[in-house]
């Protein structure tokens, strides 16, 4: 049966029947039902022992997104080690007594699947996108690691090394890992989104077996997790295999991080010498929280300003002086705040205090003009057709269900994005730009080819006696 009905008691009523034929596994409550504008239906519900499940059935093919996100990334790592929400989810691919090692995967191989995972700063997840036949191996699989990992000392060294030849890769001969990491440093200092990710080597090195295990005990466990299911499977069966394969995994309280007040970002400039051929700037600014209706007009605004080649300072840059070989914007806004970064890597021979100084020239003036309609209406456009296409695919719409949930605290939020962006007008994105794009409160990080001591130098301290670290 693929239709679902509307009410959400018929929903609850159905789940209860389910649940009556599997005595021992708790209940299902019902949360929300939403029907997005292009057809379907969204479930919400949840287990008596505070797992969530997000179902959005498809049946126009026979394949399935089966996700697990997990609240906890690096903002949780108070009163833990950097890096150990990273390294956590290598060991997570460790195996099992039931699963042992290498089968975890290869059983996902023999049934078609793709599998991998990802941390950020404030999640983990772990997906599998397979043909809907191999779901309930999934259920297995993910269930079963969810308590039964096992973490002993010669896996904790192999994937310690792997994290550590990560960072090196990523960050310590990566000149962009590098700047981003600098960066954040700070915009968010003393603040755990200020800290890497990847972990810093000396973190890495020092984690143990009982930070580890404390670690999965705090974290992963029912209450931290939302399941995020799209594509072929049906409510029935989305409900009995959560019951069946997660209903008997104990329940507790859900996590609360401490996690310390934001303190004003480090303004200004600083170099960092690079293994690079010509300069390179990474400017930023903390931003709103996801959920925001400002991040939406601070969207637009990237679109106007840095996002493509018809951006205002793409031409600039590119086109008409030329000063840089590439330019690009970001603005991304996490659970707690959010950032906007713009990239500029400078053509040789070039200064990158030129193109800092015109950057900051039509931030400035954006601010107080505004765009033009043209400008606007291609934005909105542009910002449109991007997000349609990001919800092409099973997995890439369980993804954008997953973030938006973790982050905003209600799924709901992602099918209002093309409303709100349609919403926008002139001023709001002009307000947006003034109040939080200063550039006297600009971040920025220069990247000079190495001719000096490896490190970060604030400028101001350029010429004087001054100790060189990070």
């Amino acid at each position: 049966m693929h239709g679902l009905p509307s009410d959400l008691a018929g929903l609850q009523a159905r789940a209860a029947d389910i649940s009556r034929r599997h005595p021992g596994m708790g209940s299902v409550r019902v949360l929300d039902v939403f029907e997005p504008s292009g057809g379907g239906q969204v479930v919400r519900f949840q287990l008596d022992n505070g797992l969530q499940v997000i179902l959005w059935p498809d049946h126009s093919a026979p394949l399935v997104s089966f996700q697990t996100w997990f609240k906890v990334g690096t903002v949780n790592e108070c009163g833990f080690k950097n890096g150990i929400a990273h390294l956590f989810e290598h060991l997570m691919f460790k195996g099992t007594e039931r699963y042992p090692h290498r089968c975890f995967d290869k059983l996902l191989e023999e049934a078609g699947a793709q599998n991998n995972a990802a941390t950020w700063l404030d999640w983990t997840f772990y997906y599998e996108n397979l043909p809907s036949e191999a779901l309930d191996l999934a259920f297995d699989l993910e269930s079963d690691r969810m308590v039964n990992v096992v973490i002993d000392s010669k896996e904790l060294d192999s994937e310690r090394d792997v994290v550590l030849s990560e960072r090196r890769y990523r960050v310590d001969n990566d000149p962009d890992g590098e700047m981003e990491e600098a960066l954040f440093a700070s915009l968010f200092p003393n603040h755990p989104y200020g800290t890497p990710t990847l972990g810093t080597a000396d973190a890495i090195e020092s984690i143990n077996l009982s930070d580890c295990r404390g670690f999965y005990r705090s974290f992963y466990q029912p209450s931290n997790a939302i399941l995020v299911i799209v594509g072929d499977c049906t409510y029935e069966r989305a409900v009995e295999l959560s019951l069946t394969r997660y209903g008997m995994i104990p329940g507790s309280p859900a996590i609360e991080s401490p996690v310390p007040p934001f303190l004003p970002p480090r303004a200004g400039t600083s170099e960092l010498a690079l293994d690079v051929n010509s300069e390179r700037m990474r400017i930023g600014w903390v931003t709103v929280p996801a959920g925001d209706r400002v991040a939406v007009a601070l969207d637009v605004a990237n679109e106007i300003l840095f996002a493509n080649e018809s951006s205002r300072v793409f031409k600039r840059l590119i086109d008409d002086l030329p000063l840089a070989s590439d330019v690009d914007g970001t603005s991304e806004p996490m659970r707690l705040a959010g950032t906007f970064i713009v990239d500029v890597i400078i053509n040789e021979g070039e200064k990158a205090e030129d193109a800092l100084s015109l950057v900051l020239e039509e931030i400035d003036r954006f601010g107080r003009d505004g765009p033009s309609a043209a400008e606007l209406a291609r934005a909105c456009n542009h910002l449109e057709a991007s997000f349609l296409r990001s919800m092409i695919t099973v997995g890439s719409r369980a993804t954008q269900l997953g973030i938006w949930h973790v982050t905003t605290g209600d799924y709901r939020q992602l099918f209002t994005f093309v409303d709100d962006v349609r919403a926008v007008d002139a001023e709001s994105v002009r307000k947006a730009v003034a109040d939080y794009l200063v550039p006297g409160l600009a971040v920025t990080i220069l990247g000079r080819p190495s001719t000096w001591p490896h490190g970060v130098v604030p400028l101001e301290a350029a010429g004087a006696e001054t100790e060189v670290g990070r």
